[in-house]
This record gives structure tokens, C-alpha cells and sequence, in this order.
């Protein structure tokens, strides 16, 4: 029997009513963060888990869920044995539960402030479900202090239950949309290090460019697709220059067959509005210098997650630097 998707379809499609709600919720974390200073900063760096090499939420996790399971397992020899011992260290351990969980929700929380759609989506259900979870287990531990054990019984299955199904979506973050994941683990870099900046150069929230050949020759060796992207802005550049119109089908039918699929749909746009592009050959006229200052101001938004004041836009775009 398949298992019903409890998320409604939300990490599939775009949702305008919970998009808003999350990207709000998204940006009170930033500026929670953000007010703290370089001390925000050290903070989100720990509860991410960059000291360790790992994120930390995955391990906190597991102090609510052993310790959950364990107090449903005394609760089962409690009921078996009427021992009150069993009794003691299944309260005991809802209590451990409680206490990791809200570490995992603070870790977890640290984490989904940087989630993109749909993991965005999917996170913010599994974050309700989790603390649903640790509420009913916080309202079993009451009810076990007011000897009212079958009702914190019941409630603690119930926790369990929701938190099981809250795991499960935790699970498909990872594997699925693989939040938290080193997209780079399986790829080899160069040993060796070239400094193309000096430290006393970069200041504190200035951004700096830098380049250096042997670093895009690096990225051309370890994916050779990057390479034939780069063959092919270079070509097309210098046929731009040139004013070559009669290799610019050649270069299009090459442009089409690129194993990149950003390159194709490239290819695609062009043969949509062939006729402008033809002219942009011929033509002594070109809008190039308007469209790119537009594509450089929504790159500074996107930079700054959409969130750039007039303000601020002014001062990227008219800084020398």
C-alpha cells in the first residue's frame, strides 16, 4: 500500500500563499542573525555546523528520537510489569527528548533560513510537524507529573507518530533536494594555491573580484562541459566583434547541440528572435549597454536575496569598485 504524501503537493508546485509566509518567516531568521553582528555571524556558523565539518541539526536529531522511542519501550515494560523504575526512566526520557529537540529546532531552523523552493516549502511543514511532535510530548511529561500515565501514554504515541512522519520528510530534504548535502564531495580539486588577492585588501562587507587563468583552467579540467561553454562564449564574442554573420549559423547549430542544457535553451531564445539577432550584426545601432546595466541590477537583487533598498542598489551600482 503506498504512503500518502502528507505534504500536499507544496515541495512539487509553487504556492503564492505560502510563499509569502515563508519568505517572511525566512527573512525575520536573516535579521535575527543580521542584528547580531560579527557575533550573528560566529552563531549561525555554530549552529550550522561549520566547525565540525558537518551540519550539526542531523545530529541533535537523534536526541529526540532515541530518547522518544526509548520512553515508548518503558512505557510498554511499565504496562507489562507495573515496575515503577520503567515508569521513572520512560518519564526521564521524554524529558531528554524535549530538551534535544528544541536543539534540533534551533539547528534546523539556522538551516531552513538559506533553503530555496520547493525544499523551502517542505522544510517549514517539516519544521510545524516537528514541534507539533515535541508539543504533545511536553503534554505527555505534564500529564505523567499529574499521575495521569495512560493519557501521557496516549499523547507520547501520538508525538511519536508525528514525529516519525516529520523524520520521513527530513529524509527527503536530504535526498531528494539534498539540503545541507557537499554537492562538491565527489570532485577533484587542485592541490596547489595561487593568491590573487591580498588579505589587506579585503574588507569587512566589501565585495572584491578576482581572477586568475590557472582557476578557470582548473574548472575546465574537472568538468569538460565547462569547457565547451567557455569555447563557445568566445566564439560568439569574437563574432560579435567581427560582425561574422555567415558563422553564426555554424555556431548556432553547435550552440544547440551543447551538453549543457542551459546552452540549449540559450540556443533556443536565439532562433525564437532570429531576426533581431541577425540585425545586431548589421545594424550600427545596439541596446547592448541598457540591457546590461538591467541584468546587472537584478543580479546585485538576487545577490542580496531580493531584499536591496534604493539605498543600497545606488551604492553598488555607482561605486568604482
Amino acid at each position: 500500500m503506498a504512503t500518502p504524501d502528507i505534504t500536499g503537493g507544496f515541495d512539487c508546485e509553487e504556492s503564492p500563499k505560502t510563499k509569502a509566509v515563508e519568505e517572511k518567516l525566512q527573512k525575520l531568521v536573516h535579521k535575527a542573525f543580521a542584528s547580531a553582528g560579527p557575533t550573528g555571524r560566529k552563531m549561525k556558523n555554530f549552529l550550522n555546523g561549520t566547525w565540525i565539518g558537518h551540519p550539526l541539526h542531523v545530529i541533535l536529531t537523534d536526541v529526540p528520537i532515541g530518547a522518544w522511542t526509548t520512553a515508548l519501550v518503558f512505557d510498554a515494560l511499565e504496562l507489562v510489569s507495573g515496575r515503577d523504575d520503567f515508569a521513572t526512566t520512560a518519564d526521564n526520557s521524554v524529558a531528554i527528548g524535549i530538551a534535544g529537540a528544541l536543539g534540533a529546532a534551533l539547528t534546523g531552523v539556522t538551516d531552513w533560513q538559506d533553503a530555496d523552493a520547493p525544499a523551502r516549502r517542505l522544510g517549514m511543514i517539516h519544521g510545524i510537524l516537528n514541534l507539533s511532535g515535541t508539543a504533545l510530548f511536553a503534554a505527555s511529561l505534564i500529564s505523567r507529573k499529574r499521575k495521569s500515565r495512560t493519557l501521557g501514554r496516549i499523547l507520547g504515541v501520538l508525538g511519536y507518530g508525528v514525529m516519525t512522519t516529520a523524520a520521513r520528510l527530513g529524509g527527503k530534504m536530504v535526498y531528494e533536494h539534498r539540503v545541507g548535502v557537499d554537492r562538491t564531495a565527489s570532485q577533484t580539486f587542485p592541490a596547489d594555491f595561487v593568491s590573487v588577492l591580498a588579505e589587506s585588501e579585503l574588507a569587512e562587507s566589501e565585495p572584491k573580484r578576482a581572477e586568475h587563468e590557472r582557476f578557470v583552467q582548473a574548472l575546465c579540467e574537472i568538468e569538460p562541459v565547462v569547457a565547451e561553454v567557455r569555447s563557445l562564449a568566445r566564439r560568439f564574442l569574437g563574432l560579435m566583434h567581427r560582425r561574422k554573420l555567415r558563422e553564426f549559423d555554424r555556431w548556432l547549430t553547435r550552440l544547440s547541440k551543447c551538453a549543457a542544457p542551459e546552452m540549449q535553451s540559450f540556443a533556443a531564445s536565439l532562433r525564437a528572435d532570429l531576426s533581431a539577432v541577425r540585425a545586431a550584426f548589421s545594424s550600427p545601432w545596439s541596446n547592448g549597454p541598457t540591457e546590461g546595466h538591467i541584468n546587472r541590477l537584478k543580479l546585485l537583487k538576487r545577490q542580496m536575496y531580493g531584499r536591496a533598498s534604493v539605498e543600497l542598489l545606488r551604492l553598488r551600482v555607482l561605486s568604482p569598485n
